[in-house]
Parts: C-alpha cells; sequence; structure tokens
C-alpha cells in the first residue's frame, strides 16, 4: 500500500515497479475501511477493475487527501480525470 486516505481509510493506492501508474482502490458502497497506518503494507483484496472517469471534484478530494498523506501541496486538478481502479468488496492488510 503507497497511500491511504486519512480521513476514515475509505480508500488505498497501490503502486508496483512493473505499473507505471498509480492504481486506486475504493471499497464497494463503503462497506468497510483499511486502517489509516496501512502505508507500506502488502494487501490482498477481491473485486472489479475498472476504467472511470473521475469528475473534477472527486478528483481534486484525491489529490487533496493523497498530498495531506505525504505533507505536500496538493496539485491542482483542471477537469475530469481518466484512471483505472478496483472496486473492492473485501481486504485484508498483511
Amino acid at each position: 500500500i503507497d497511500r491511504v486516505c486519512q480521513n476514515r481509510g475509505c480508500w488505498f493506492t497501490l503502486v508496483d515497479d512493473s505499473v507505471e501508474a498509480t492504481i486506486r482502490i475504493r471499497m464497494q458502497d463503503y462497506a468497510f475501511f483499511v486502517p489509516m497506518d496501512s502505508m507500506g503494507h502488502e494487501v490482498t483484496f477481491e473485486g472489479t477493475l475498472e476504467l472511470q472517469e473521475v469528475p473534477q471534484d472527486l478528483a481534486q478530494h484525491y489529490a487533496d487527501d493523497e498530498a495531506a498523506a505525504n505533507g505536500q501541496e496538493a496539485r491542482v486538478v483542471d477537469g475530469p480525470e481518466l484512471t483505472y481502479q478496483f472496486m473492492i468488496t473485501g481486504a485484508e492488510v498483511h
């Protein structure tokens, strides 16, 4: 796990050397959350990979949360963004 939502643990991102882009993971229907201190841990999850257009306001929310998690200034989102995300139904943080 690379980054975790620091408000509730309602999303996290993954990084892997074999993948160029960050992969966002969201919990289906906000049915559960991951611990906010999960950064650096491995995770096993089950769900569906989707290509999704993220509206500007939600993309800015993600950018703000990611910046807060890293102690950095948020990037400015100037329109909707296409991104891949997993919508998951279960996860186990190791």
